[in-house]
């Protein structure tokens, strides 16, 4: 995933079956300041029976240039987290000074 200007980033996750129990939902971004950056998965029905969307948007608006690691995590309470990890690339974009965004 390469970026540049976006401000964010809509990560996606398809989840199948029935949860036995209580969910933790979450993705994180790692190597950004404040590491990790932590931001909870929200759930949305899908129009196939057993079958749920997790979404959240990702703030990226203020990363410098860089590759980021995206790490989307599920696990039924009790159980053995499922983990996603995807790179997130930031690339320099108009008016990138080498400091901040110039305008």
């Amino acid at each position: 995933m390469q970026f540049s200007t976006e401000e964010e980033a809509v990560v996606f996750v398809e989840l199948y079956g029935r949860p036995t129990g209580p969910l933790k939902m979450y993705v994180e971004v790692l190597g950004a300041p404040g590491d990790p950056i932590q931001l909870p998965l929200t759930p949305a029905a899908s129009s196939e029976q057993d079958k749920f969307l997790l979404s959240a948007k990702l703030p990226i608006g203020s990363l410098k240039p860089g590759d980021y690691t995206v790490r989307a995590i599920v696990a039924v309470e009790g159980q053995s987290e499922a983990v996603v990890t995807r790179t997130l690339r930031k690339v320099a974009g108009l008016g990138y000074t080498g400091v901040g965004y110039g305008g």
